[in-house]
């Protein structure tokens, strides 16, 4: 049995096609979509071309996935379409002329699914996650494999480019604005809560700081860092270092413009729970979403 997972991000819209035996999946088939619908949002709404966008990447979807022996497909949004006022309407001509729907997740549905995937990798009781976006960053604190606080930092890598940087790489200036905002959004939302040696992290965002880290440091693996190293790779990009511009274009071209906004998220969310190591889950909302999918079935 196969089914279709597809995350419509503020920056990315990733398809993932999972193969499912008995009790264990494995990805068949994925495809990234770099849509960066986050750029296309004017006075809160996202534009005509924006939807546009959307529309023709999921035609181009549902294309790919006509040639694969499906059970089913879901599409999924998160900040993208959650961020924007006219959300009501973007999913309704989503549906009228494709015949899509997507599910909408609050802010608290997608911390939860985040946390099924990395339990899925780490299995741990308790911990600290964090997941950067394109248009927003999650924050989750777990207990006894329970989320006991969430928050939202109302802003990630792409939509922290479109405000703040004017170039391809941010300059001094820009990336000390970046610094505060995130500061002042921990600020109100982290005080009186405990300090955690290890962050977990996921998405596409943390998941390339972690490759290029490992180009610049001759590291084993991309899935675990510390925050000296991180560091040192955010003095480095602020400094344009050739060796790590080359490095981002050989791991992650696409994500020259955002790789910047996102280290500064997951620096300052580090300091601030004065954070030593970062782990890095290779599965997150997406594998989330299929378990959740697929427990409920079996419930019912």
């Amino acid at each position: 049995m196969n089914i279709a997972i597809v995350d419509i991000g503020s920056n990315t819209i990733r398809l993932n096609i999972y193969r499912l035996d008995k009790k264990e999946y494995s990805i068949l088939f994925t495809k990234k979509y770099t849509a960066s619908l986050a750029s296309y949002v004017e006075d809160g709404k996202l534009s005509r071309d924006g939807i546009d966008t959307l529309k023709r990447t999921i035609s181009s979807i549902e294309e790919v996935t006509q040639f694969v022996e499906l059970e089913s497909i879901h599409y999924f949004a998160t900040a993208s379409l959650r961020n924007v006022s006219n959300q009501d309407e973007v999913i309704k001509e989503v549906k009228d002329d494709l015949n899509v729907t997507i599910d909408l997740l609050a802010q608290s549905e997608e911390a939860r699914l985040g946390h099924i995937g990395i339990e899925e990798v780490y299995g741990q009781s308790n911990g600290l996650s964090i997941d950067i976006g394109g248009g927003s960053t999650e924050i989750a604190i777990f207990k006894d494999k329970q989320i006991v606080k969430d928050f939202n930092l109302s802003d990630g890598s792409l939509s922290f480019y479109k405000k703040y940087v004017e170039g391809i790489l941010p300059t001094q200036d820009e990336f000390s604005q970046m610094s505060d905002k995130v500061k002042k959004s921990l600020k109100k939302n982290s005080d009186d809560l405990p300090s955690f040696d290890t962050l977990i992290g996921i998405g596409g965002s943390v998941r390339a700081i972690g490759k290029v880290i490992q180009k610049n440091e001759n590291l084993d693996s991309p899935l675990e860092f510390t925050i000296d190293q991180l560091k040192t790779l955010s003095k480095k990009l602020l400094k344009k270092d050739k060796k790590t511009l080359v490095a981002v274009f050989k791991v992650a071209p696409d994500r020259i413009h955002t790789l910047t906004p996102g280290v500064v998220i997951l620096l300052e969310a580090c300091k601030d729970f004065k954070v030593k190591t970062i782990r890095i889950s290779n599965k997150g909302i997406r594998e989330g979403y299929l378990l959740d999918y697929l427990n409920k079935k079996t419930t019912n």
